[in-house]
Protein backbone atom coordinates (compact mmCIF):
# COMPACT_ATOMS: atom_id res chain seq x y z
CA UNK A 1 0.00 0.00 0.00
CA UNK A 2 2.84 2.25 0.71
CA UNK A 3 3.70 2.06 -2.90
CA UNK A 4 0.41 2.17 -4.23
CA UNK A 5 -0.12 6.30 -2.21
CA UNK A 6 3.33 7.20 -2.57
CA UNK A 7 3.07 6.93 -6.44
CA UNK A 8 4.35 10.35 -7.65
CA UNK A 9 1.73 9.73 -10.60
CA UNK A 10 -0.66 10.02 -7.53
CA UNK A 11 0.69 12.70 -5.80
CA UNK A 12 -1.72 15.18 -6.65
CA UNK A 13 -4.07 12.99 -4.61
CA UNK A 14 -1.71 11.98 -1.36
CA UNK A 15 -3.92 13.53 1.01
CA UNK A 16 -7.00 12.36 0.17
CA UNK A 17 -5.59 8.49 -0.67
CA UNK A 18 -3.79 8.64 3.30
CA UNK A 19 -7.15 9.60 5.15
CA UNK A 20 -9.16 6.65 3.19
CA UNK A 21 -6.42 4.30 3.73
CA UNK A 22 -5.64 5.66 7.22
CA UNK A 23 -8.86 6.43 8.43
CA UNK A 24 -12.33 5.33 8.90
CA UNK A 25 -11.92 2.69 5.93
CA UNK A 26 -8.64 1.19 6.87
CA UNK A 27 -11.02 -0.02 10.09
CA UNK A 28 -11.81 -3.73 10.52
CA UNK A 29 -15.64 -4.55 9.40
CA UNK A 30 -17.45 -5.00 12.53
CA UNK A 31 -15.81 -1.94 13.93
CA UNK A 32 -16.57 0.85 11.18
CA UNK A 33 -20.10 -0.56 11.35
CA UNK A 34 -19.99 0.40 15.29
CA UNK A 35 -19.25 3.88 14.34
CA UNK A 36 -21.00 4.01 11.36
CA UNK A 37 -24.25 2.84 13.26
CA UNK A 38 -23.53 5.13 16.33
CA UNK A 39 -23.04 8.27 14.04
CA UNK A 40 -26.21 9.63 14.63
CA UNK A 41 -26.29 9.34 17.96
CA UNK A 42 -23.31 10.63 18.84
CA UNK A 43 -24.26 13.99 16.67
CA UNK A 44 -27.04 14.15 18.52
CA UNK A 45 -25.21 15.78 21.75
CA UNK A 46 -24.35 18.35 19.95
CA UNK A 47 -27.92 18.97 18.29
CA UNK A 48 -28.80 19.28 21.42
CA UNK A 49 -26.30 21.47 22.69
CA UNK A 50 -27.04 24.00 19.47
CA UNK A 51 -31.42 23.95 19.96
CA UNK A 52 -30.58 24.86 23.49
CA UNK A 53 -28.22 27.78 22.85
CA UNK A 54 -30.82 29.15 20.30
CA UNK A 55 -33.59 28.89 22.78
CA UNK A 56 -32.27 30.74 25.64
CA UNK A 57 -33.74 34.18 26.84
CA UNK A 58 -31.66 36.65 28.90
CA UNK A 59 -33.26 39.71 30.39
CA UNK A 60 -31.31 43.57 30.46
CA UNK A 61 -32.25 46.41 31.18
CA UNK A 62 -36.36 44.78 30.77
CA UNK A 63 -35.70 43.41 27.50
CA UNK A 64 -35.68 39.66 26.06
CA UNK A 65 -32.49 38.89 24.07
CA UNK A 66 -31.19 36.13 22.24
CA UNK A 67 -27.28 34.68 22.55
CA UNK A 68 -26.26 36.80 19.52
CA UNK A 69 -27.69 40.13 21.48
CA UNK A 70 -26.41 39.88 24.64
CA UNK A 71 -23.43 39.43 23.90
CA UNK A 72 -23.00 42.64 22.27
CA UNK A 73 -24.25 44.22 25.19
CA UNK A 74 -20.73 42.88 26.61
CA UNK A 75 -19.06 44.91 23.86
CA UNK A 76 -21.16 48.36 25.14
CA UNK A 77 -19.37 51.14 26.17
CA UNK A 78 -20.74 51.47 29.44
CA UNK A 79 -19.67 48.94 31.78
CA UNK A 80 -22.52 48.56 33.87
CA UNK A 81 -24.03 47.20 30.91
CA UNK A 82 -21.42 45.21 30.21
CA UNK A 83 -21.05 43.88 33.74
CA UNK A 84 -25.30 42.87 33.86
CA UNK A 85 -24.70 41.36 30.89
CA UNK A 86 -21.80 38.94 31.49
CA UNK A 87 -23.70 38.10 34.85
CA UNK A 88 -26.41 37.62 33.09
CA UNK A 89 -25.51 35.32 30.42
CA UNK A 90 -23.41 33.59 33.03
CA UNK A 91 -26.71 33.24 35.16
CA UNK A 92 -28.47 31.70 32.35
CA UNK A 93 -25.62 29.14 31.24
CA UNK A 94 -25.55 28.10 34.88
CA UNK A 95 -29.61 27.97 35.16
CA UNK A 96 -28.99 25.16 32.35
CA UNK A 97 -25.49 23.64 33.43
CA UNK A 98 -27.65 20.16 33.96
CA UNK A 99 -27.84 20.05 29.96
CA UNK A 100 -24.70 21.83 29.22
CA UNK A 101 -22.63 19.26 30.88
CA UNK A 102 -24.52 16.31 30.33
CA UNK A 103 -24.12 17.22 26.18
CA UNK A 104 -20.19 18.02 27.40
CA UNK A 105 -19.31 14.74 29.14
CA UNK A 106 -21.41 13.02 26.92
CA UNK A 107 -18.89 14.27 23.78
CA UNK A 108 -15.93 13.58 25.63
CA UNK A 109 -16.67 10.19 26.23
CA UNK A 110 -18.20 8.96 22.78
CA UNK A 111 -14.81 11.07 21.72
CA UNK A 112 -12.76 8.36 23.30
CA UNK A 113 -14.61 5.92 22.58
CA UNK A 114 -13.44 6.47 18.91
CA UNK A 115 -10.53 7.10 19.66
CA UNK A 116 -9.71 3.33 21.58
CA UNK A 117 -11.50 2.35 18.40
CA UNK A 118 -9.86 4.02 15.70
CA UNK A 119 -6.19 2.91 17.75
CA UNK A 120 -5.49 6.94 18.90
CA UNK A 121 -3.04 6.93 21.05
CA UNK A 122 -4.46 10.46 22.79
CA UNK A 123 -7.94 12.43 22.06
CA UNK A 124 -6.39 15.30 19.75
CA UNK A 125 -4.24 12.57 17.29
CA UNK A 126 -7.27 12.51 14.74
CA UNK A 127 -6.81 16.22 15.22
CA UNK A 128 -3.26 16.22 13.83
CA UNK A 129 -4.05 13.73 11.52
CA UNK A 130 -6.76 15.79 9.64
CA UNK A 131 -4.64 18.97 9.93
CA UNK A 132 -1.54 17.58 8.83
CA UNK A 133 0.62 18.83 11.34
CA UNK A 134 2.94 16.96 13.94
CA UNK A 135 2.81 16.85 16.99
CA UNK A 136 5.82 18.58 17.51
CA UNK A 137 4.53 21.65 15.81
CA UNK A 138 1.36 21.72 17.93
CA UNK A 139 3.41 21.87 21.06
CA UNK A 140 5.96 24.24 19.50
CA UNK A 141 2.94 26.62 19.15
CA UNK A 142 1.24 25.86 21.84
CA UNK A 143 4.49 26.39 24.23
CA UNK A 144 5.13 30.00 22.33
CA UNK A 145 1.91 31.54 22.95
CA UNK A 146 1.78 29.96 26.32
CA UNK A 147 5.30 32.09 26.80
CA UNK A 148 3.88 34.97 25.11
CA UNK A 149 1.10 35.19 28.40
CA UNK A 150 3.29 37.83 30.64
CA UNK A 151 4.09 39.61 27.28
CA UNK A 152 1.52 40.00 25.08
CA UNK A 153 -1.80 39.39 27.06
CA UNK A 154 -1.10 39.98 30.13
CA UNK A 155 1.02 43.07 29.32
CA UNK A 156 -1.85 44.19 27.27
CA UNK A 157 -4.84 44.09 29.66
CA UNK A 158 -2.64 45.44 32.58
CA UNK A 159 -2.30 48.38 29.46
CA UNK A 160 -6.25 48.48 28.87
CA UNK A 161 -6.24 49.06 32.68
CA UNK A 162 -4.13 52.04 32.54
CA UNK A 163 -6.03 53.66 29.88
CA UNK A 164 -9.31 52.91 31.88
CA UNK A 165 -7.76 54.50 35.10
CA UNK A 166 -8.56 51.34 37.52
CA UNK A 167 -6.12 48.71 39.16
CA UNK A 168 -7.23 45.86 36.68
CA UNK A 169 -10.05 44.93 34.18
CA UNK A 170 -12.37 42.15 34.79
CA UNK A 171 -13.70 39.79 31.97
CA UNK A 172 -16.74 41.82 30.61
CA UNK A 173 -13.68 44.84 30.04
CA UNK A 174 -11.44 42.25 27.47
CA UNK A 175 -13.08 43.64 24.34
CA UNK A 176 -13.88 46.93 25.71
CA UNK A 177 -12.09 49.98 23.68
CA UNK A 178 -10.94 52.58 26.46
CA UNK A 179 -10.00 54.85 23.61
CA UNK A 180 -13.80 56.41 22.22
CA UNK A 181 -13.72 57.64 18.76
CA UNK A 182 -17.46 57.97 17.55
CA UNK A 183 -18.77 54.99 15.57
CA UNK A 184 -21.66 55.89 13.33
CA UNK A 185 -23.84 52.53 12.71
CA UNK A 186 -23.58 51.23 9.74
CA UNK A 187 -26.00 49.79 7.11
CA UNK A 188 -25.47 47.02 5.51
CA UNK A 189 -24.89 48.40 2.29
CA UNK A 190 -21.97 50.58 4.43
CA UNK A 191 -20.74 47.26 5.22
CA UNK A 192 -19.81 45.34 2.61
CA UNK A 193 -18.84 48.60 0.30
CA UNK A 194 -16.30 48.96 3.01
CA UNK A 195 -14.85 45.15 2.90
CA UNK A 196 -15.13 45.11 -0.65
CA UNK A 197 -13.07 48.15 -1.02
CA UNK A 198 -10.74 46.53 1.32
CA UNK A 199 -10.27 43.22 -0.82
CA UNK A 200 -10.09 45.30 -3.94
CA UNK A 201 -7.15 47.12 -2.83
CA UNK A 202 -5.45 44.11 -2.26
CA UNK A 203 -6.10 42.22 -5.49
CA UNK A 204 -9.06 42.84 -8.19
CA UNK A 205 -9.35 38.73 -8.68
CA UNK A 206 -9.99 38.43 -4.93
CA UNK A 207 -12.41 41.35 -5.11
CA UNK A 208 -14.32 39.59 -8.04
CA UNK A 209 -14.81 36.02 -6.18
CA UNK A 210 -16.30 38.26 -3.04
CA UNK A 211 -18.83 40.02 -5.41
CA UNK A 212 -19.73 37.09 -7.43
CA UNK A 213 -20.83 35.20 -3.78
CA UNK A 214 -22.42 38.31 -2.86
CA UNK A 215 -24.30 39.08 -5.87
CA UNK A 216 -25.49 34.98 -4.73
CA UNK A 217 -27.85 36.71 -2.14
CA UNK A 218 -27.34 33.91 0.17
CA UNK A 219 -26.07 35.33 3.24
CA UNK A 220 -28.29 35.52 6.47
CA UNK A 221 -27.99 39.02 8.06
CA UNK A 222 -29.10 40.46 10.74
CA UNK A 223 -30.52 38.10 14.09
CA UNK A 224 -33.83 37.36 15.20
CA UNK A 225 -35.58 35.01 17.62
CA UNK A 226 -34.45 31.65 17.48
CA UNK A 227 -31.02 32.70 15.30
CA UNK A 228 -28.14 30.62 16.29
CA UNK A 229 -25.44 33.21 17.59
CA UNK A 230 -22.00 34.02 16.03
CA UNK A 231 -21.06 34.35 12.63
CA UNK A 232 -20.30 31.31 10.12
CA UNK A 233 -19.71 30.03 6.17
CA UNK A 234 -21.13 26.83 5.03
CA UNK A 235 -19.31 25.65 1.76
CA UNK A 236 -21.16 24.67 -1.25
CA UNK A 237 -21.38 25.59 -4.97
CA UNK A 238 -21.80 29.09 -3.59
CA UNK A 239 -20.65 29.36 -0.39
CA UNK A 240 -23.64 29.81 2.95
CA UNK A 241 -22.98 32.72 5.24
CA UNK A 242 -25.05 33.46 8.23
CA UNK A 243 -24.18 36.82 10.23
CA UNK A 244 -25.67 38.54 13.41
CA UNK A 245 -25.06 41.97 12.32
CA UNK A 246 -26.13 45.18 13.85
CA UNK A 247 -24.22 48.05 12.02
CA UNK A 248 -20.93 48.16 14.32
CA UNK A 249 -17.38 48.14 13.05
CA UNK A 250 -16.54 44.52 14.54
CA UNK A 251 -19.41 43.62 12.24
CA UNK A 252 -17.45 44.46 9.48
CA UNK A 253 -14.94 42.95 10.67
CA UNK A 254 -16.64 39.86 11.10
CA UNK A 255 -18.59 40.39 7.47
CA UNK A 256 -14.60 40.16 6.45
CA UNK A 257 -13.79 37.30 8.23
CA UNK A 258 -16.32 35.14 6.82
CA UNK A 259 -16.63 36.45 3.35
CA UNK A 260 -12.45 35.03 3.66
CA UNK A 261 -13.61 32.28 3.97
CA UNK A 262 -15.96 32.01 1.31
CA UNK A 263 -13.43 33.20 -1.37
CA UNK A 264 -11.13 30.03 0.02
CA UNK A 265 -14.12 27.55 -0.40
CA UNK A 266 -14.37 28.58 -4.07
CA UNK A 267 -10.85 28.31 -4.27
CA UNK A 268 -9.73 25.02 -2.90
CA UNK A 269 -12.74 23.71 -5.11
CA UNK A 270 -11.23 24.26 -8.12
CA UNK A 271 -8.44 21.57 -7.60
CA UNK A 272 -11.16 19.05 -7.82
CA UNK A 273 -13.70 17.26 -5.54
CA UNK A 274 -11.46 14.84 -3.41
CA UNK A 275 -9.05 17.53 -2.60
CA UNK A 276 -10.81 20.95 -1.62
CA UNK A 277 -11.76 19.50 2.12
CA UNK A 278 -9.08 22.16 3.52
CA UNK A 279 -7.68 20.85 7.12
CA UNK A 280 -8.85 23.55 10.10
CA UNK A 281 -5.98 24.44 11.15
CA UNK A 282 -5.02 26.36 7.66
CA UNK A 283 -9.26 27.19 7.11
CA UNK A 284 -8.90 30.07 9.54
CA UNK A 285 -6.17 31.58 7.42
CA UNK A 286 -8.27 33.09 4.47
CA UNK A 287 -10.44 34.59 7.06
CA UNK A 288 -7.73 35.99 9.75
CA UNK A 289 -5.72 37.37 6.49
CA UNK A 290 -9.14 39.20 5.32
CA UNK A 291 -9.37 40.56 8.51
CA UNK A 292 -6.29 42.50 8.19
CA UNK A 293 -7.33 43.78 4.93
CA UNK A 294 -10.11 45.70 6.47
CA UNK A 295 -8.03 46.61 9.40
CA UNK A 296 -5.19 48.07 7.36
CA UNK A 297 -7.76 49.43 4.87
CA UNK A 298 -9.25 51.26 8.11
CA UNK A 299 -5.79 52.46 9.35
CA UNK A 300 -5.12 54.09 6.13
CA UNK A 301 -8.30 55.94 6.39
CA UNK A 302 -7.56 57.21 9.37
CA UNK A 303 -6.92 61.28 10.35
CA UNK A 304 -5.74 61.54 13.35
CA UNK A 305 -3.40 59.78 16.28
CA UNK A 306 -6.21 58.97 18.05
CA UNK A 307 -8.62 57.24 15.65
CA UNK A 308 -5.41 54.84 14.66
CA UNK A 309 -4.80 54.23 18.55
CA UNK A 310 -8.53 53.12 18.73
CA UNK A 311 -8.02 50.97 15.62
CA UNK A 312 -5.08 49.22 17.06
CA UNK A 313 -6.26 48.22 20.43
CA UNK A 314 -9.34 46.53 18.46
CA UNK A 315 -7.10 45.05 16.55
CA UNK A 316 -4.49 43.25 19.51
CA UNK A 317 -8.23 42.70 21.20
CA UNK A 318 -9.02 40.52 18.21
CA UNK A 319 -5.48 39.43 17.88
CA UNK A 320 -5.19 38.14 21.74
CA UNK A 321 -8.86 36.50 21.03
CA UNK A 322 -7.63 34.64 17.89
CA UNK A 323 -4.20 32.94 19.38
CA UNK A 324 -3.52 33.51 23.21
CA UNK A 325 -7.42 33.00 24.42
CA UNK A 326 -7.67 30.09 22.18
CA UNK A 327 -4.80 28.07 23.34
CA UNK A 328 -6.33 28.89 26.74
CA UNK A 329 -9.53 27.15 25.33
CA UNK A 330 -7.31 24.71 23.72
CA UNK A 331 -5.50 23.82 27.41
CA UNK A 332 -8.85 23.27 28.54
CA UNK A 333 -10.02 20.76 26.08
CA UNK A 334 -7.07 19.09 26.95
CA UNK A 335 -7.70 18.23 30.94
CA UNK A 336 -11.67 17.96 30.31
CA UNK A 337 -10.63 15.14 27.31
CA UNK A 338 -7.91 13.62 29.64
CA UNK A 339 -10.03 14.06 33.14
CA UNK A 340 -12.91 12.46 31.52
CA UNK A 341 -11.25 9.40 31.15
CA UNK A 342 -11.27 9.18 34.86
CA UNK A 343 -15.25 9.19 34.56
CA UNK A 344 -17.74 12.19 34.27
CA UNK A 345 -17.04 15.35 35.25
CA UNK A 346 -19.07 17.58 37.45
CA UNK A 347 -20.51 21.38 35.99
CA UNK A 348 -17.68 22.29 39.36
CA UNK A 349 -15.01 20.56 38.11
CA UNK A 350 -15.29 21.94 34.08
CA UNK A 351 -15.75 26.04 35.69
CA UNK A 352 -12.58 25.06 37.89
CA UNK A 353 -10.48 24.37 34.77
CA UNK A 354 -12.34 27.12 32.68
CA UNK A 355 -11.46 29.56 35.39
CA UNK A 356 -7.48 28.36 36.04
CA UNK A 357 -6.94 28.20 32.09
CA UNK A 358 -8.30 31.67 31.18
CA UNK A 359 -7.23 33.43 34.09
CA UNK A 360 -3.55 31.96 33.45
CA UNK A 361 -4.09 33.85 30.18
CA UNK A 362 -5.59 37.20 30.81
CA UNK A 363 -3.51 38.00 33.62
CA UNK A 364 -6.72 38.34 36.58
CA UNK A 365 -9.21 35.94 37.66
CA UNK A 366 -12.06 35.94 35.56
CA UNK A 367 -14.70 35.39 38.47
CA UNK A 368 -17.37 34.07 38.98
CA UNK A 369 -19.60 35.35 36.53
CA UNK A 370 -17.63 34.35 33.92
CA UNK A 371 -17.46 30.49 35.23
CA UNK A 372 -19.56 29.21 33.15
CA UNK A 373 -18.91 30.61 30.09
CA UNK A 374 -17.17 27.49 28.58
CA UNK A 375 -20.95 26.72 27.90
CA UNK A 376 -20.94 29.04 25.28
CA UNK A 377 -17.99 28.06 23.33
CA UNK A 378 -19.70 26.18 20.52
CA UNK A 379 -16.75 24.90 18.78
CA UNK A 380 -15.48 22.45 21.80
CA UNK A 381 -19.00 21.01 21.73
CA UNK A 382 -19.05 20.51 17.71
CA UNK A 383 -15.64 20.25 16.89
CA UNK A 384 -13.54 18.89 19.33
CA UNK A 385 -9.85 20.29 19.16
CA UNK A 386 -11.04 23.17 16.37
CA UNK A 387 -10.19 26.21 18.76
CA UNK A 388 -6.12 25.72 18.62
CA UNK A 389 -6.87 26.49 14.49
CA UNK A 390 -7.29 29.93 15.52
CA UNK A 391 -4.41 29.99 16.55
CA UNK A 392 -2.14 28.36 14.43
CA UNK A 393 -3.97 30.60 11.66
CA UNK A 394 -3.42 33.79 13.31
CA UNK A 395 0.89 33.13 13.61
CA UNK A 396 0.29 31.99 10.06
CA UNK A 397 -1.25 35.06 9.05
CA UNK A 398 0.90 37.72 11.09
CA UNK A 399 4.12 35.71 9.03
CA UNK A 400 2.32 36.56 6.09
CA UNK A 401 1.36 39.77 6.95
CA UNK A 402 4.93 40.53 7.90
CA UNK A 403 5.79 39.41 4.30
CA UNK A 404 3.52 41.31 2.73
CA UNK A 405 4.64 44.31 4.57
CA UNK A 406 8.38 43.43 2.96
CA UNK A 407 7.55 42.23 -0.33
CA UNK A 408 9.31 44.95 -2.40
CA UNK A 409 12.57 43.88 -0.65
CA UNK A 410 11.82 40.42 -1.14
CA UNK A 411 10.93 41.05 -5.11
CA UNK A 412 14.76 42.20 -5.13
CA UNK A 413 15.65 38.92 -3.96
CA UNK A 414 14.52 37.59 -7.13
CA UNK A 415 11.25 36.77 -6.14
CA UNK A 416 8.97 37.73 -9.65
CA UNK A 417 5.34 36.84 -8.83
CA UNK A 418 3.46 39.33 -7.18
CA UNK A 419 2.20 38.11 -3.40
CA UNK A 420 -1.61 38.54 -4.61
CA UNK A 421 -1.10 35.52 -7.00
CA UNK A 422 1.33 33.25 -5.00
CA UNK A 423 -2.01 34.27 -2.07
CA UNK A 424 -4.89 33.02 -4.14
CA UNK A 425 -2.67 29.84 -5.41
CA UNK A 426 -1.72 29.07 -1.80
CA UNK A 427 -5.76 29.21 -0.64
CA UNK A 428 -6.35 26.97 -4.01
CA UNK A 429 -4.25 24.24 -3.11
CA UNK A 430 -4.25 24.18 1.32
CA UNK A 431 -6.25 20.92 0.86
CA UNK A 432 -3.16 19.64 -0.92
CA UNK A 433 -0.14 20.58 0.28
CA UNK A 434 1.21 21.02 3.95
CA UNK A 435 1.28 24.60 5.79
CA UNK A 436 5.20 24.24 5.45
CA UNK A 437 5.26 23.90 1.82
CA UNK A 438 2.55 26.28 1.46
CA UNK A 439 4.69 29.04 2.93
CA UNK A 440 8.04 28.88 0.81
CA UNK A 441 6.99 30.52 -1.98
CA UNK A 442 6.79 33.76 -0.01
CA UNK A 443 10.05 33.22 1.33
CA UNK A 444 8.73 32.00 4.80
CA UNK A 445 10.45 29.45 6.35
CA UNK A 446 8.38 27.44 8.72
CA UNK A 447 10.28 25.12 9.58
CA UNK A 448 12.83 27.75 11.83
CA UNK A 449 12.66 27.68 15.31
CA UNK A 450 11.91 31.34 15.04
CA UNK A 451 8.41 30.96 12.61
CA UNK A 452 5.91 31.18 16.19
CA UNK A 453 7.53 34.04 17.92
CA UNK A 454 8.02 35.56 14.15
CA UNK A 455 4.16 35.70 14.45
CA UNK A 456 3.86 36.75 17.80
CA UNK A 457 6.35 39.66 17.55
CA UNK A 458 3.58 41.00 15.49
CA UNK A 459 1.46 41.67 17.97
CA UNK A 460 4.22 42.93 20.27
CA UNK A 461 5.28 45.57 17.64
CA UNK A 462 1.35 46.38 17.72
CA UNK A 463 1.19 47.05 21.50
CA UNK A 464 4.75 49.04 21.33
CA UNK A 465 2.96 51.28 19.01
CA UNK A 466 -0.30 51.78 21.45
CA UNK A 467 2.10 52.48 24.34
CA UNK A 468 3.86 55.15 21.89
CA UNK A 469 0.84 56.63 20.91
CA UNK A 470 -1.48 56.67 23.79
CA UNK A 471 1.64 58.44 25.27
CA UNK A 472 1.77 61.20 22.95
CA UNK A 473 -2.06 61.96 23.33
CA UNK A 474 -1.12 62.30 26.65
CA UNK A 475 -3.55 58.92 28.00
CA UNK A 476 -0.35 57.44 30.10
Amino acid sequence: MYEFVNHPKLHRWLPWLLSLFSGYWALSEGVSFIINKKSLVSSSWDRLYDETCASLKFRLNGKTLNEAEIEKKIHSNDAKTRERALAEMNKVYRENAHIFTMCYNMILKDKSVDDELYGMSEPVTDSLFENNISKEDLLAMVNEVTDSYIPISQRFYKLMAQLMKVDHIGYADRCYNPVEIPEKKLSWTDCITKVLTAYAGFSPEYLAYAAQIINCGIIDVPPRKGKVSGAYCIRGQVPYILLNFTGSNSDVRTFAHELGHAVHHILAAEVGILNDTTPSALAEVASEFAENLVFQQQMSEATTDREKLALLIGRVQDMINSIQRQVAFYKFEERTHRERKKGELSTERLNKIWREENSRCLGFDVGKDAECMWMGISHIFGMPYYVYSYAFAGLVVNNLIKAYDKWDENRELQIQEDFDDLYIDMLSNTGVEDFKSLLEPFGIDAKSPDFWSNGLSLITDYIDEIEKLAKSEGLL
